[in-house]
This record gives structure tokens, sequence and C-alpha cells, in this order.
């Protein structure tokens, strides 16, 4: 043995010693290690040995930190974390990304931010954009982007994107033609645009105003925005969606409806696969 390892405990026991740590039980670490709990005792021994330090009080099967093994177990997991995350610097570049998401968001969201995106990931991406949900085992995905209200699975980390915010809008040629006929309640020359999501049918007064009008019924609130922007009529979207053309003028909004708040935006993963910080901070920084 060299005089650094006598003196400098190997990764391997330095990682046994904070699962030991976590669960305070030779058992379980042994089970999330998928080593024996012979070889677990061996590298806490040596570790001790090493360092010349108590890092455990033994009672039975189940172990307790010491106060020098708590100090030094709460450093090594910051340790740990900071080589995760420098791994995962390495790491982001070399890999297909896959991301699920519904088909209105891909077209309204994320492919108008998928440059930006690209250069962060410097790799393929693969977009599942589909209603259905993707399975992250079964198909792979690293990251699902849900419209969906907590409490998640145990099993995924999740983060705010944003709170929907309705709006109803039309084209701008449309607008003055469409806001007088609103406010003199005549519905019968109006079109609304909706989708397969009948999202107005929860906003009482909205629904009941649209019964009288005449309809457009698309698959997606996407399709039901290309519609509106071809002015063929109005449509209830979310304002996150068309924020674009909301700053360029190409859309004006009729009305809104902050009290209405379906669900709001996810950005979810298996624990199991963390994300780089970088990558959920960027998905942050675009709202």
């Amino acid at each position: 043995m060299s005089n650094y390892e006598s003196q400098h405990p190997s990764l391997t026991a330095l990682r046994v010693f904070t699962s030991v740590g976590r669960f305070h039980n030779i058992t379980r670490a042994a089970n999330e290690l998928g080593i024996s709990k012979g070889a677990v005792s061996q590298h806490l021994h040596k570790l001790e040995q090493t360092l010349d330090v108590k890092l455990f009080e033994r009672h039975g099967k189940e172990l307790s930190l010491t106060e020098q093994g708590r100090f030094y177990l709460a450093d090594l997991r910051r340790a740990f974390d900071l080589i995760d995350q420098s791994t995962q610097r390495l790491t982001i570049n070399q890999r297909e990304w896959i991301i699920s998401c519904t088909p209105t968001f891909a077209e309204c969201w994320l492919i108008p931010r998928l440059s930006s995106l690209q250069q962060l990931l410097q790799g393929p991406i693969r977009i599942i954009a589909s209603p259905q949900r993707a399975n992250f085992i079964e198909d792979g995905v690293d990251i699902a982007i849900r419209q969906d209200n907590p409490p998640f699975s145990v099993a995924h980390s999740s983060y705010l994107l944003y709170h929907r915010d309705w709006v109803l809008v039309c084209h701008a040629d449309l607008y003055d033609v469409y806001h007088q006929n609103i406010a003199e309640e005549k519905y019968l020359n109006l079109t609304f645009i909706g989708d397969s999501h009948h999202f107005e049918t929860h906003i009482p007064d909205l629904s009941m105003k649209i019964q009288n009008m005449r309809s457009i019924r698309m698959s997606t609130a996407a399709l039901s925005m290309h519609t509106c922007l071809n002015k063929l009529g109005m449509c209830l979207i979310d304002r996150f969606f068309i924020r674009e053309h909301l700053e360029t003028g190409r859309l004006k909004i009729l009305d809104s409806f902050p009290d209405f708040q379906q669900d709001a935006f996810y950005l979810i993963h298996d624990k199991h696969k963390p994300l780089p910080e970088e990558l959920i901070a960027w998905f942050k920084q675009q709202n």
C-alpha cells in the first residue's frame, strides 16, 4: 500500500459510508450498493482505521453517527454532489435527450426555443409530441412537460414552469368587429374556434355565449391558434403560448379569465436520472 493510500480513504469506502450514514443500517446500505453486508462492514472498519476516528456507534443491527461522523457525512454529501454535477456537465452533450410533451406545447413553446436548447445540449434531441403520457422507463424519456397538478409520483422530481393564464383572442384585423359584437351581445355574427379539450365549458359565462355562436372545432390548441391567425374567428388559449403574437400585435385579447386555473405546466423527470442544473435552469428562465 502506498503512503497516499494509507493516509487517504478510498472513494468506494466513502460511498459506503454515505450510504450507511443515510440508512443507519448495514443491510439496507448493502442492498442499495449491491454488495454484501460483510463488504460494507469491512469498508467501514477500514475507513475508521484509516482516519483513526470513530464514525458510528453500534446498537445491534442499527448504527448512529457520532458527532464527528455527522460532520464528515455532511461534507461528503456536498463533495459527491459536486462530483455528480461536474460529471453531468461533461456528459451533457454526449447523449440523446428525449423530451415528452403535448403537441401544442411542442409547437407553440418548445420549437421556437429549440435552437437555444440545442446550443445548451450540443447533442441529439428527440421530441415525443403526443397527448398520451410517455413512460420514463419504457420510452426512455428524460424530460416530460405535463399539464397537471401535484402531488406527483414519489419516483419523480417536479418543477413548476408556469400557471396557466387563459385569454380569449382574435386576429388584430377582426378585433374591432368582434369587440363591438360582444359588447352588444350579437353573438350570431361571431365564430368560436375550440379544441378537443373543451376548456371553455368550465367558464360558465363564456360557455353560455359560445352556444349562440358559429363554431369550428380543432384537435389541438395549436391548430385553434393557427385558425385564429388566419382570421377565421376567436379562440380560448393560454397566454403563454401566444406571447410572441401578442407582442407583435397579430393577436389581440378580447377577454381574460384570471380565476380559471385548471392546472399548471411542470417539468418532471425520474429521480433516478437527475438532470443537470443548467438544463433545469434553462426551462425556468424561458418564462
